[in-house]
């Protein structure tokens, strides 16, 4: 059991922040995520609070809005199933996907 917990110990990418917090923060982390904002989503997501899980997801700088995008899609899914409601914010997130698939496209 060693060998295995040393193994997957050596995938996870650990910080100062990495160790507390929410499962699905700390999976963000390991792959490589920002550990200030991956924080504020996973506590977002915790508390079932989809203002600051736009928040949060709004703070993303232009490295991280991508990666999410590419990497978590579920994140966008999960926000337009849970508040329906906060119509300007999807419109929003779906303003800054077009923005980066029209960004890739160009390449």
């Amino acid at each position: 059991m060693t060998d295995m917990t040393t193994y997957l110990e050596s995938k996870v990418r650990i910080t100062p922040i990495s160790g507390s917090g929410s499962v699905y923060a700390q999976s963000l982390i390991a792959r490589g995520f920002a550990d200030t904002r991956a924080t504020k989503i996973g506590e977002a997501i915790d508390n079932d609070d989809m203002e600051a899980l736009a928040f949060a997801i709004g703070a993303c700088d232009s490295y991280y809005y991508p990666w999410l995008i590419e990497n978590e899609p579920i994140l966008f899914l999960y926000f337009r199933k849970k508040a329906p409601h906060m119509k300007a914010d999807i419109e929003w997130m779906d303003h800054r996907i077009r923005q980066h698939l029209e960004k890739r496209n160009d390449r």
